[in-house]
Parts: structure tokens; C-alpha cells; sequence
């Protein structure tokens, strides 16, 4: 013998097999002028800029690049879905292999927003360490130890 409970008004769509995210297609573009678009759905700010990250390797290279929505960096917005484009994209430098590496093996996900002067560090292998220290401009500077 069961209880059953009528489910209330609005609770049948969280559920999360009903749950469904919005595609987006946001507009993007280089600098330089060049154009090209993005589709999600993104659930994060995170899977967006690995989406600009995938078609800016193709396009330019490895680069380094900050992500704008008017004059504000998306990177500062909480909500992915208060970025709808176009976004322009600003070309910062071009991608190290220590730096490369840093974002393979740094598995504490260290701040990029450290103070300056701060050293950290992650393992890399064969007892090194790769090292990177922030800069006065806001860089970074990697070497390896050990």
C-alpha cells in the first residue's frame, strides 16, 4: 500500500530530464573586423570562452584574448545568460608553452587575480615544477624549478 502525492503546480518542470537550455547564437568578432558566431547552449561563462578559444586556435593561433560585451569584460558576469552579443574579441598576446602547460597541470585551479609578486607553482613531472609570477602590468611569468 502506497501514499501517492499529486505533484504541485510548476514542480513537474524542474525536473531535470525536462529541463532544457536555451541555444543561444551570439555574434563575434576580431579587432581586425572579422566575423564569425558561437552556438550553445552554454551553461557557464567558462564553456562560452572555450567555444571563442576552439574557433580562435583555428583562425589566429594559440593566443591569449579578454572577451567584451560593450566595454565589460565577460569574464566579470556571473550570469551566462545576460551575455547575448555581439561580443569583441581583444587579441592580449600569444600563448607560451609553459603557460600552455599551466593550464594542464595546475589542478588546484589557482587565482589568476593574485596580487602582484605572488609566486605559484604546480608539478609538472620528473620532480619540476612549473612556476609563474605576477607581474606589475598584470602577466604573468612562468619558468620551471627542479
Amino acid at each position: 500500500m502506497g501514499v501517492h502525492f499529486r505533484e504541485p503546480l510548476g514542480l513537474k518542470a524542474l525536473r531535470p530530464e525536462n529541463l532544457v537550455l536555451q541555444r543561444q547564437e551570439i555574434a563575434v568578432s576580431l579587432m581586425s573586423g572579422e566575423k564569425w558566431s558561437i552556438s550553445g547552449p552554454f551553461t557557464n561563462v567558462s564553456d562560452m570562452l572555450s567555444a571563442i578559444a576552439e574557433e580562435l586556435e583555428v583562425r589566429v593561433g594559440g593566443v591569449t584574448f579578454d572577451v567584451l560585451q560593450g566595454d565589460v569584460n565577460v569574464e566579470s558576469m556571473a550570469d551566462v545568460s545576460c551575455i547575448t552579443g555581439p561580443l569583441t574579441v581583444v587579441v592580449t598576446g600569444e600563448r607560451i608553452f609553459l603557460e600552455d602547460m599551466w593550464d594542464n597541470f595546475d589542478v588546484l585551479e589557482q587565482p589568476d587575480d593574485a596580487p602582484v609578486g605572488d609566486d605559484q607553482y604546480c608539478y609538472w613531472g620528473d620532480g619540476t615544477e612549473i612556476h609563474r609570477v605576477k607581474q606589475a602590468d598584470g602577466t604573468w611569468k612562468y619558468h620551471t624549478e627542479g
